[in-house]
């Protein structure tokens, strides 16, 4: 299986797809077989992993590659369903439409925003290691926590609760605007970066991003407003959101 076995790999129709497969494949050499893990107890513990690893290269090599796009699409129109389940549910319970979103999707974008919310250097410090410590072991789910909890000199235990043991959905809105703030409210579970395209009167415009550490201790947080707006956008297309609906506001005065 995985990466000794990768010269079994069924044939893919394009480049892009032959990148994907490749960088994924490669990466395993790492999980399970440098670090070992029990993918049927655990599955996220090496596929969560080796697919949110190579997401920068991939982009990278192919740029038409949307992986990450399509990640959040699929993650947004299952978060919730019958057959959506937390990673920690042991993934040998996990039936057959669930199991790509359990094991590789959900825990890959946990990852992802949980490397632009440590920083890049952090992140890295942190999975190496938990690489070197674990290499040759079989370690738990709790113990790639720990590692990040020690490594990183703080408690994500609210952030791994929420990703990968609570049932929700991601859904982040514009709460409200008045003349001098517009306020988002998380109105799922997850903690998600945030991202707001504003579009004032005077036909300027201002980006605003914040990683998910806005979350840990509130579910509403506030930007201020340089004047009147026109509209208001909230999210781009790599943050999964099941209810876009509340994500623009359009102001015609």
């Amino acid at each position: 299986m995985e990466y000794p076995m990768m010269v079994n790999q069924g044939e893919e129709p394009d480049y892009k797809g032959s990148m994907f497969t490749t960088s994924h494949e490669v990466v395993h050499s790492f999980f399970p077989f440098y670090v070992g893990n029990n993918q049927e107890k655990h599955a996220w513990l090496d596929e969560g992993i080796t697919t949110m690893i190579p997401m920068e290269f991939q982009k990278a090599t192919a740029p038409d590659w949307q992986g990450h796009v399509d990640f959040a699409k699929t993650f947004s129109k299952m978060a919730n369903s019958d057959s959506e389940v937390p990673s920690m549910i042991p993934s040998i319970n996990v039936d057959s439409k669930g199991y790509f979103v359990h094991a590789y999707i959900r825990p890959a974008e946990a990852l992802y925003f949980l490397k632009d919310m440590l920083g890049e250097d952090l992140f890295l410090k942190c999975m190496k290691d938990y690489i070197q410590n674990w290499n040759g072991k079989h370690p738990t789910p709790y113990d790639f926590f720990n590692t990040f909890n020690r490594v990183g000199q703080q408690n994500l235990n609210w952030y791994w609760q929420k990703w990968f043991f609570d049932k929700g959905v991601p859904d982040l809105a514009i709460d409200k605007v008045d003349k001098d703030s517009v306020y988002i409210r998380n109105v799922g579970i997850f903690p998600l970066p945030i991202r707001l395209n504003i579009v004032y009167k005077d036909g300027s415009k201002e980006e605003i991003k914040e990683n998910a550490s806005v979350w840990k201790n509130q579910t509403v947080t506030s930007f201020p407003l340089k004047g009147s707006i026109n509209s208001i956008k909230l999210g781009d297309e790599t943050i999964p959101d099941s209810y876009p609906s509340n994500n623009i506001v359009e102001l015609i005065k």
